[in-house]
Parts: C-alpha cells; sequence; structure tokens
C-alpha cells in the first residue's frame, strides 16, 4: 500500500554484502519492489506492484554510461487486503486512472565503495517530481551452471512519507510512513557474448 518507491530524500539502508562489482557491465533482467504500512499504527499491510518497465545498467569502466529508468503501472497495485487495494487505486491515493504511471529517473550514477553504488535522479508520483537518491549494495555474484553468465543481485530498502508527495488522505490512521524493499538481478553481457 501506498508505494511511493524511493521517495525524495531517501537513504537506503542493507544489510552486510558478500560481493564486489569487477569490470563487467551489468544489465537489469529482473528488479522487484515491495512495500509495507500500518493501519492505526497497529496492522501491517504489505504489496507490490506486480507490472512495470525498466532500463538499468551499470557499467564499471564508463559510469556515464550507466542509467536506471524504472516506469510502473499504477492499476497493477497488488495487496495483501482486497478491500484496501480497491480504495488504495482510487482518487484519495494512487487516482490511478488520471495517473497510471510512477516513474524514476537517474541523472548519474556513481560507485562510492566496492560494493556500495548511489544512484541520483528524480521520481515522479502523482504528477509531482522530486529529486531522489537511491544506494544499491550487492548482496552477491554467482555464475549461472546453464549458460555460464554472472548474475549479480542488488538490495535495498527504505522509510518514505507518502505526504512528500501529496498523498495525505487519512494521515494518521493510514501511515504516513512506508517502508519499501528493491531487489535486483543483473547480468553481465560480455559474459554471456563470450560464452557462445
Amino acid at each position: 500500500m501506498l508505494f511511493l518507491p524511493l521517495l525524495a530524500g531517501m537513504w537506503l539502508s542493507v544489510s552486510s554484502p558478500a560481493a564486489t562489482l569487477n569490470n563487467n557491465s551489468l544489465e537489469a533482467m529482473d528488479i522487484r519492489i515491495h512495500f509495507q504500512t500500518r493501519i492505526l499504527g497497529l496492522f501491517k499491510t504489505r504489496g507490490s506492484f506486480t507490472e512495470y518497465t525498466h532500463d538499468f545498467r551499470l557499467n564499471p569502466c564508463d559510469w556515464s554510461d550507466s542509467s536506471l529508468d524504472i516506469s510502473i503501472r499504477t492499476h497493477s497495485l497488488n495487496l495483501d487486503m482486497a478491500g484496501w487495494e480497491k480504495r488504495m487505486k482510487g482518487e484519495d491515493f494512487f487516482n490511478v486512472d488520471h495517473y497510471p504511471i510512477i516513474r524514476y529517473q537517474s541523472s548519474h550514477i556513481e560507485p562510492l565503495e566496492e560494493n556500495l553504488i548511489r544512484i541520483h535522479g528524480t521520481l515522479t508520483v502523482l504528477g509531482i517530481t522530486r529529486p531522489v537518491q537511491l544506494n544499491l549494495t550487492l548482496i552477491e555474484s554467482n555464475q549461472s551452471p546453464h549458460d555460464q553468465q554472472i548474475v549479480t543481485e542488488f538490495h535495498a530498502s527504505t522509510k518514505l512519507k507518502r505526504s512528500d508527495f501529496g498523498m495525505t488522505y487519512a494521515i494518521p490512521f493510514v501511515s504516513d510512513g512506508v517502508k519499501v524493499t528493491l531487489k535486483a538481478k543483473a547480468y553481465s553481457p560480455e559474459k554471456n557474448s563470450s560464452t557462445h
């Protein structure tokens, strides 16, 4: 519910990483975003968006060639509470008929440490665009036994405020704060092409 991925001024913190980024370019093959909020400060409700397109590329040899662009279809909102799902799609919250897309676009990407990357960009929700910083941590890299390509996993999580984008209805009955988790898997196309 109240998914506002990567909202303005957000700061992501992640568990201990176990991977490093080598000199191979990486392109996303899967991105998943989950969210959680509370009702009356007591009851948790969880959900996700199930339809979105993305273009995610990391090039450690030329960071200017790196980018992240995610477009989320708001009608694909999926909650663990059917009644709330219908309400969240309405005018008081996501207003999916009028605002069919939530979009995050990076402006530039920079390495902070060997396993930590910072993405600068903007997020647009309900027609409002804000600057956003996103920190991604590399969790692990594994070689696929099927095609030998390297698959790298990234994790991030944060607590956001939906009111930053004008979604103020029912605060504090429905909490302003939203916990968001981002998981991405990326492969190395150079490694993949060299094995064929």
